[in-house]
C-alpha cells in the first residue's frame, strides 16, 4: 500500500507541476502580449486607421457619382471594402517609413509627418487620376471639389487618416518616441 501512495503522490506532483508550469508559461505569455508595445501599437493603428478611412469614405463617398442612389446592401460593403485597402495602403506608408526611419516605431516629427504625407499624396493622386481619368471607374458630382481634376476628399484621405492613427494609437499604447535613442517608452503616468 505504501509504495502505492506514493507513485500517486509523485504522479499528483507532477501533474501539479506541469499545471503550474502551463499556467506560469501562458501567464508569462500573456505578459510579454501585454509588454508587447509594438504589437500593441500596430493592432491599434491598424483598428484606428480602419475607423477612421471607413468613416471618412462613408462621408466623401456621397461626393461620386451613383453613390447616392446605390441601396445600402451595396453601398455598406463597398466602403467597407475601400476602407480595408486604404488601411492596407496606410500601413504599408507606416512601414515603409520604419524602414527610412530604422525603427519599427518611429517620432512623429515634422520631417516624419512631411514625408509620410507627401509618400500619401502621391499614391492618392495616381490612384484617382488613374481611376477617374483613365479607367473611367467612378466619377465625381459636381459638389466635389477638385484639384486639376482631382477630388480634393480623397486626395488628402491616406495623408490625414495616416497621420491621425498613428497618432492616436501612439497615444492610446502610451508610446513616447525619443527620436535620438530611435527606442520607445511608456509614458510615466
Amino acid at each position: 500500500m505504501k509504495k502505492l501512495s506514493r507513485k500517486s503522490s509523485k504522479t499528483t506532483d507532477r501533474t501539479t507541476a506541469k499545471t503550474t508550469g502551463t499556467d506560469r508559461n501562458s501567464q508569462q505569455f500573456l505578459s510579454a502580449l501585454a509588454d508587447n508595445l509594438p504589437l500593441q501599437f500596430f493592432v491599434s493603428f491598424a483598428g484606428f486607421l480602419f475607423l477612421l478611412n471607413f468613416f471618412w469614405e462613408s462621408l466623401h463617398g456621397l461626393l461620386y457619382l451613383d453613390h447616392q442612389v446605390m441601396p445600402a446592401g451595396s453601398y455598406v460593403p463597398m466602403m467597407l471594402e475601400m476602407a480595408g485597402y486604404d488601411t492596407l495602403a496606410a500601413s504599408g506608408f507606416y512601414l515603409f517609413m520604419s524602414r527610412l526611419n530604422n525603427a519599427l516605431i518611429w517620432p512623429l516629427t515634422l520631417r516624419n509627418a512631411a514625408l509620410f504625407s507627401s509618400i500619401a499624396l502621391i499614391v492618392a493622386c495616381a490612384t484617382e487620376y488613374v481611376a477617374v481619368h483613365i479607367l473611367h471607374q467612378w466619377a465625381y458630382r459636381p459638389s466635389m471639389p477638385a484639384l486639376f481634376g482631382i477630388g480634393i476628399f480623397p486626395l488628402v484621405q491616406l495623408a490625414a487618416t495616416g497621420l491621425l492613427g498613428i497618432f492616436l494609437a501612439s497615444r492610446i499604447t502610451a508610446v513616447t518616441i525619443h527620436s535620438s535613442e530611435q527606442s520607445f517608452r511608456p509614458h510615466s503616468r
